[in-house]
């Protein structure tokens, strides 16, 4: 059989469809009308949901349209409804009678203002700004706009010139065309300055009669704020908000911080909110007066931080002024000013906590000094650092000297100047309660051991030294040059010290290990300003231990010789008086002969010398309150010393013997008292023996070779 045909003959049989065929056919037509009518619901909530945005859409845009043409309607209201706005405004009774009448008698003349402007907006409030083209009016107008959470006024300048001024001037607002717009807000924020700016300037009595209107205004709507402020005080208490109306312009104040206190005028008052968190403090200008030289006025800032609740006026670091504090401030600064007021140079005594300038830095530190008061040159070594706005308190000018500083003003000064001392040999900040005169030794150099024609001469030049002798050429050597040389002790810088004292003339004491040696512009810079304060000051200049500038120079050491030349040429120049000590006189290189005015020799002590200068410092050191002047006894009967019946006489003998300097006794003396303290007695004869034997004892190095 063909396959072909064999296929196709089977194919054409009849098929039994009778079970699963006829079954599986209704089941797929089902299925399809299903997936159909899904989709095409599908669809139909898709044509729906669309026609739903559109039509929400479409209504956005016209609720858009429509608030557009509210708002042009609502700013064409606003221009009709001019008149309206004053009407309102009038019945707050704020202005009196005939500045109602002048508004009345322009609204009536004016329908509409003829220009309103439109440039800005009020994100807030959403309302535009209205600002009256207001140069028409002859007078005066005050807006209130009803829009606003607050009262906002609009003041012609035309009339009230001078009082918007001194508004702009306190609130620094910017004029807007003709107009000044001021918030009552504002107004509260600083109203104890604005109530009192009548009091600054002269005005007439129209303008003075309309700001006490508005201050009337003011305390009316703020009446809580006021009471509330008032319910505090009788518990003498503030919250941080009140400040700013507690104080007032033009008020005394006393301001205390951790370094001073002081008096001071309140000249401004202000809240402010610093930094990016806007923490409000409240910030207050203050005239105050600083001695800089001379009395000056400052203007200073000083802040309040923020704290919460409450608390105590009295803790404030700044506080109303009282009588009592007026008064204690005012002797503080009539008691300093008595002790400098005869002084051409400030030269006086300081016991007490001195900051010192180093560098960058400032250390405190407890001294009893001389020192010499010099802003001028203080601010020279140490230029002032740049304002930190966030500090306690801020300079905000520069200074400006006071003609007559009369005793009124005397509580208003600050307690800090500025000096050198002379024993630290730095710069720094003196407080005025820890000055006093100095009480200087002036019979020190009579009581010094030496030749009395060599003391003499010494004394002379000292005090003639200014004016006496001019050298042909200009500038040259007009000072005194005295050198003082000799064994260690002998007296040569008690010799400058006490006539220093005896002439009441500052003394600069500077070793020359003191004095920058490492190149010669350092050196050079060193002499210029040593040289600068003596002159300055009209101090006597000593270079104590001078061996260094005086030695000779040598072929060998041409650096060496490089310094001395320097100090050679500066010596010349010098017009002031300058002692130069040493203990090696041989070595002095010989240009130094020729500019020295007089070479004084000290020699070792003899036993009359050491008698004399153990009689001068018992005396000093309050050992023995009175002396008896024994001097010539004791030339006269030298070998029966013992047989004197004055114990104190026979003692100075004994203590003669000691083989001891000037420096060695004052060491000796002070041991002495040591030794009585700690047995908690007077010094006695034993104590003064123990100590010399002590002090004078030779160092004996040879066992320990």
């Amino acid at each position: 059989m063909d396959p072909i045909t064999s296929s196709t003959d089977e194919s054409t049989k009849p098929v039994d469809t009778s079970s699963n065929d006829e079954s599986a056919k209704p089941v797929e037509t089902s299925s399809n009308d299903e997936s159909v009518k899904l989709l095409l619901k599908m669809l139909g909530e898709k044509i729906d949901a669309d026609k739903k945005d559109r039509e929400l859409q479409r209504k956005k845009e016209e609720d858009k349209e429509k608030k557009q043409e509210d708002d042009e309607k609502k700013y064409t209201e606003n221009t009709k409804n001019f008149k309206k706005k004053w009407s309102i405004m009038s019945s707050y009774k704020m202005f009196d009678s005939v500045l109602i009448d002048d508004i009345k008698k322009f609204i009536d003349e004016y329908n509409e203002i003829s220009k309103m402007e439109r440039d800005t907006y009020d994100s807030n409030y959403d309302y535009p700004e209205l600002i009256g083209n207001l140069h028409t009016y002859e007078d005066y107008i005050i807006l209130h706009d009803e829009s606003l959470d607050s009262k906002t006024y609009f003041i012609d300048t035309k009339t009230y010139q001078e009082y918007c001024n001194s508004i702009s001037s306190f609130f620094k607002y910017d004029g807007y065309g003709k107009t000044l717009m001021l918030s009552e807000d504002t107004i509260w924020g600083n109203f104890s300055k604005f109530k009192h700016i009548t009091k600054l300037t002269k005005f007439n009595e129209k303008t003075i009669a309309f700001h006490n209107n508005i201050i009337d205004s003011i305390n009316l709507r703020y009446k809580d704020q006021i009471e509330k402020t008032e319910r505090m005080l009788k518990d003498n208490n503030l919250s941080h908000d009140v400040l700013v109306n507690y104080f007032t312009i033009g008020e005394e104040v006393y301001i205390v911080t951790d370094k001073h206190d002081f008096g001071a005028k309140i000249t401004d008052i202000s809240m402010k909110a610093y930094g990016y968190r806007a923490v409000t403090q409240l910030e207050i200008t203050y005239s105050t007066i600083v001695y800089n030289d001379c009395p000056c006025t400052k203007t200073k800032k000083h802040y309040v931080p923020f704290y919460i609740g409450v608390k105590d006026v009295d803790t404030l670091s700044i506080r109303k002024m009282t009588d009592d504090i007026r008064d204690k401030l005012t002797k503080r600064t009539e008691r300093f000013m008595n002790i400098i007021s005869d002084m051409k140079v400030k030269y006086v005594n300081y016991n007490g906590k001195f900051k010192l300038k180093v560098s960058k830095k400032s250390l405190n530190m407890i001294i009893n000094s001389r020192i010499i008061l010099d802003h001028s040159l203080y601010v020279e070594n140490h230029p002032p650092k740049a304002a930190n706005t966030l500090s306690n308190s801020e300079d905000i000018n520069k200074l400006l000297p006071i003609e007559d500083f009369t005793k009124d003003m005397y509580f208003m000064m600050q307690p800090r100047v500025h000096g050198h001392s002379l024993t630290d040999k730095n710069f720094g900040t003196f407080h005025i309660d820890n000055i006093s005169p100095i009480n200087f030794s002036t019979n020190a150099f009579d009581m010094l051991v030496h030749q009395e024609k060599e003391k003499q001469l010494i004394r002379s030049l000292v005090e003639n030294v200014n004016g006496t002798f001019t050298d042909i050429i200009e500038n040259k050597n007009g000072g005194v040059i005295i050198l003082l040389y000799g064994s260690p002790g002998t007296g040569k810088t008690y010799t400058c010290q006490s006539l220093s004292d005896a002439t009441k003339t500052p003394l600069y004491e500077i070793s020359s290990g003191e004095i920058n040696l490492t190149s010669p512009e350092a050196l050079e810079k060193n002499l210029i300003d040593i040289f600068k304060k003596t002159d300055r000051w009209n101090a006597n200049l000593l270079i104590d231990e001078a061996d260094v500038f005086l030695e000779k120079r040598c072929v060998n050491d041409l650096s060496r010789n490089i310094l001395v030349s320097i100090f050679l040429k500066y010596l010349e120049r010098f017009n002031g008086v300058m002692f130069l000590t040493t203990n090696i006189p041989s070595c002095i290189d010989p240009a130094f002969k020729s500019r020295i005015s007089a070479c004084i020799k000290f020699d070792k002590l003899d036993r009359r010398s050491l008698y004399l200068i153990w009689n001068n410092l018992l005396t000093a050191s309050k050992v023995k309150e009175s002396v008896m002047n024994l001097e010539n006894t004791f030339e006269n009967d030298m070998e029966n010393i013992n047989s004197y019946p004055d114990t104190y006489h026979r003692l100075l003998c004994k203590l003669s013997t000691f083989n001891m300097n000037g420096r060695e006794i004052k060491t000796s003396i002070r041991n002495a008292q040591c030794i009585a303290k700690s047995k908690k007695t007077d010094v006695t004869l034993e104590d003064l023996l123990l100590s010399s034997e002590v002090t004078s004892k030779p160092i004996d190095h040879k066992e320990y070779l």
